[in-house]
């Protein structure tokens, strides 16, 4: 989506801008693809949600395929977001243009396999954070500040080197770098699609008001995810209680002995958090800002997670998949 609003951004820059140019731009998308696949598909984000109908109207009338996972049935797409009536209409053109089939699972295959081979990907003793790290840059030539160029003409500072043998750059990072700073999904993307391991310290357990800094943090673990990229914490708490203020530990779904291996001296939560003063979304008893800036509510425009539990378990488990030998065969 980030594509799709930089080539309407190009559009509405034109000196003859007319009309709707997500018409063109949708037909483009066909002309490029003709299938279009997506894994995991959601709408999280009011800018996408009101664009919707209309780029994918253009795609489906020039004879595209969409074909796409989802952890939502199209009929709880957007759930709970912005506007969301005007949201509504697509998911009726979804349901006529694509079969909807539901692939029922009991386990999260991310958090099987790897037995006692698996390795440590978050770290609670800095010996054990550096030891890894200093193995990892064995041979190379050592840490050194480089940019990364991210879309929209900006870039990003790191601490990296480049490992021929991995195929990309080896980061050394802090946590307050990546997600307490004014970091977006264009900054990941660019960041994961140089990098192959990525080494994070200053993890901490997250303070209640902290959503936007929660969410920074699963779109970093997500995005790396999906480009096969490992992530190593150095934490000063258990993984499964660094969302203990966000949400309860128990009602994380996560396997229970994953939640042993991850930590279990946990605290329960009463109540929601407040990323700010102005209006905002709730689910349930908990407010999520989508916004991915400081001091920034649902009420700039963010659509959000609608479902927070789903969210952080699936960077939990996709965490500790990352512990895995197996896991996209990078060492």
């Amino acid at each position: 989506m980030l594509d799709v609003h930089h080539r309407l951004h190009i559009a509405r820059s034109q000196s003859h801008y007319a009309g709707d140019p997500l018409v063109q731009i949708g037909r483009d998308v066909y002309a490029e693809s003709r299938v279009l696949c997506f894994d995991e598909f959601q709408v999280t984000d009011i800018a996408d949600a009101m664009i919707l109908r209309r780029l994918f109207g253009a795609v489906w009338a020039s004879g595209g395929v969409l074909v796409s996972t989802s952890n939502r049935t199209p009929r709880r797409l957007y759930e709970n977001g912005l506007n969301r009536e005007l949201f509504v209409p697509f998911i009726g053109d979804l349901e006529r243009a694509c079969e909807v089939w539901e692939v029922k699972g009991r386990e999260d295959y991310r958090l099987k396999g790897g037995g006692r081979e698996r390795v440590e990907t978050v770290f609670l003793e800095e010996e054990g954070f550096e030891g890894s790290l200093r193995a990892r840059l064995d041979g190379t030539g050592g840490l050194e500040r480089c940019e990364i160029a991210v879309a929209g003409g900006r870039s990003m500072e790191v601490l990296a080197v480049r490992d021929e043998e991995a195929g990309g750059l080896i980061v050394r990072a802090t946590f307050d770098e990546l997600c307490r700073a004014n970091r977006g999904s264009a900054d990941y993307i660019s960041l994961c699609r140089g990098a192959k391991v990525i080494y994070v310290s200053g993890l901490r357990k997250f303070e209640r008001d902290e959503l936007d800094v929660v969410r920074r943090f699963i779109t970093l673990v997500d995005l790396a995810y999906e480009a096969g990229v490992r992530i190593f914490c150095l934490s000063e708490v258990p993984l499964m209680e660094v969302f203990a203020n966000i949400v309860p530990p128990q009602t994380i779904p996560v396997e229970a002995n994953v939640k042993r291996q991850m930590g279990s001296n946990m605290t329960v939560r009463g109540e929601g958090g407040s990323s700010s003063s102005m209006s905002s979304t709730f689910f349930g008893d908990m407010e999520w800002s989508a916004t991915g800036l400081r001091e920034a509510s649902l009420a700039t425009g963010g659509a959000g997670e609608t479902d927070v539990r789903f969210a952080v378990g699936r960077a939990v488990s996709r965490l500790f998949e990352m512990g895995s030998p197996m896991y996209r065969s990078i060492d």
